[in-house]
């Protein structure tokens, strides 16, 4: 989290994407704290990336993280329709 925190400053932070990455990220690899972090930094909670049809809510279930998915839910978090 140090490190993550550490790009999110006075003088400068990620743009829009990169936070939108992040936090898809995050929610593929069932990073709760960092994906709630990432979320007060503005990520799209139903940002779909272009290289996997999967919302992050779909990306944590494929993953198995369950606290991570019933955060989601709460969020507002959409899953995508197979």
């Amino acid at each position: 989290m140090d490190r993550l925190e550490g790009y999110f400053t006075e003088n400068s932070r990620p743009e829009k994407e990169e936070i939108d990455r992040a936090f898809w990220g995050c929610c593929h690899g069932g990073q709760n704290t960092a994906a709630a972090f990432l979320l007060e930094q503005g990520a799209n909670v139903n940002w779909i990336p272009d290289w996997e049809n999967l919302s992050p809510l779909d990306a944590a279930q494929r993953e198995g993280a369950d606290e991570l998915v019933e955060w989601l839910h709460r969020q507002g978090q959409n899953q995508r329709a197979s």
